[in-house]
């Protein structure tokens, strides 16, 4: 089985989370990590032209990422339990991720 069918298992994922898991597997692959790519869920819905979102990615740095927070559902930065605290983007909602060119992904 692929690294993907194997977590799955591992992980107990739905076959949402699990479809999930695969398509960021693959981002990470198939993407080149020489131009900028913009990791979005197949959920997401712009609600006005992202004019403050271009302008970000187009003035951030080689090798620098940014990513949303969800400062309304948590109220604060969350971290994850159990894992290394400075090894984690605190907030980060994983569908909406933006990597510029030379961020490489493992």
């Amino acid at each position: 089985a692929d690294e993907a069918t194997s977590l799955v298992k591992q992980l107990r994922l739905d076959r949402v989370n699990a479809a999930s898991l695969r398509r960021t597997l693959a981002d990470s692959t198939h993407l080149p990590s020489e131009s900028g790519r913009l990791l979005l869920g197949t959920d997401t819905a712009f609600l006005k032209r992202a004019d403050e979102l271009v302008t970000r990615m187009k003035s951030t740095k080689r090798g620098q990422a940014f990513y949303m927070a969800d400062l309304v559902t948590f109220k604060s930065l969350y971290i994850l339990t159990g894992y290394n605290a400075t090894l984690q983007c605190p907030g980060l909602m994983a569908d909406f991720v933006y990597l510029s060119p030379g961020v490489h992904v493992s």
